[in-house]
């Protein structure tokens, strides 16, 4: 068990018990019937994990126990749940024993930006972790603009060839800024090879075109916009109450009944998968459920169109695909009043040949 899971398959879902949509359920479902990696992030990972593998016979699993989601590392404890007798080697024995039905992840506590020595303890404690547990950086997003980056590339650069699982989190919308994208790129170009979770469909497609083996998208919103230890849960409703849908051609994550809105003098979008319009749902577990699905086939869809281009080709298609869907924006709203998913708005700032900035209404200035 090891990095054959993720070869041919490099992108997963992470997933949670806590939603009221059903989404690990759901998630692990999907995952079973297409090959493709599921993650849990749970506080109680370790035995939901093992609890889906033993239901769900081909299923791909990991288990995030999550401690950084709770605790902040410090250089003399950067990780957690290690203080007994048999330390960290007897840890990885007890939760995660070679050979197992579950993969995992160090017990990795959370990184502030521009704490070098928290950073340096964890990779240091972490440096012989057995083959099925993949190295945890759960850090700041900050730490990847241009104040912090050097810094930590200087940090992580003993390490070349180590693979890391990266998770960057914020109070809101942890990537979708101009420097941090592009510092993503940087990372992933000086450790090709590594991981990205956690992120919404746009950037986990840009950080496999960029070199990352594997990318895990959050199944809902929650898991696509993780939280730093102290920040504030929830956010604002979604409209409807119902959660972000995928819409592919308009590369967006919103609420069907902003679609709705969107489209009141258009043809609704229609996913043939699902069999129905994309901009009609009521506020109901079981229509809730539907976008939870809907998005995991759409995500995998998007990602693999991405992997059947050539390597060199795959940051051209997805430049190309970005503007489309702006396109597709600007036809669907002349009158400029429709704000931009936060990850496109940005991507297209990245890639502007003539370094524009663009209005969140995705004119350009």
């Amino acid at each position: 068990m090891g990095q054959d899971w993720v070869d041919k398959l490099p992108v997963g879902f992470v997933a949670s018990e806590k939603s009221l949509c059903n989404e690990l359920e759901l998630s692990a479902d999907f995952c079973a019937g297409t090959g493709r990696v599921l993650v849990v992030s749970d506080d109680k990972a370790v035995p939901l994990a093992m609890d889906l593998a033993g239901r769900k016979p081909g299923l791909k699993v990991r288990a995030d126990v999550g401690a950084w989601r709770h605790l902040n590392a410090t250089e003399n404890e950067p990780l957690a749940d290690v203080d007994n007798l048999f330390g960290l080697e007897g840890w990885y024995e007890q939760n995660f024993p070679l050979g197992g039905s579950v993969m995992g992840y160090t017990p990795s506590k959370f990184l502030r930006a521009g704490d070098r020595a928290s950073l340096c303890a964890l990779l240091a404690a972490t440096e012989s972790a057995p083959a099925n547990i993949v190295t945890r950086v759960a850090i700041e997003a900050v730490v990847l603009e241009a104040r912090f980056r050097d810094d930590f590339f200087d940090d992580l650069a003993p390490h070349q060839g180590r693979k890391f699982s990266f998770i960057f989190a914020d109070k809101k919308d942890p990537l979708a800024e101009y420097q941090r994208l592009d510092g993503l790129r940087r990372l992933l170009t000086l450790h090709p090879g590594s991981e990205v979770d956690h992120v919404d469909p746009l950037v986990a497609a840009d950080a496999l075109a960029n070199g990352a083996s594997f990318v895990a998208v959050g199944a809902s919103s929650g898991r696509r916009m993780p939280k730093r230890p102290g920040d504030p849960g929830g956010g604002r409703n979604a409209a409807g109450y119902l959660p972000g849908l995928f819409n592919v051609e308009l590369l967006e994550l919103r609420s069907p009944m902003i679609y709705a809105d969107w489209y009141a003098n258009s043809a609704s979008p229609y996913c043939h998968t699902c069999g129905r319009a994309l901009d009609v749902f009521e506020t109901t577990v079981a229509d809730k459920s539907v976008v939870i699905g809907h998005n995991l086939h759409q995500t995998s869809a998007h990602i693999t169109d991405l992997m059947a281009q050539p390597a060199s080709d795959r940051l051209a298609w997805l430049r190309d695909v970005r503007l489309d869907a702006h396109a597709s924006h600007m036809a669907l709203n002349p009158q400029g009043d429709m704000v931009l998913h936060r990850s496109l708005h940005k991507f297209l700032e990245l890639d502007d040949p003539m370094m524009r900035e663009m209005t969140r209404a995705g004119v350009w200035k």
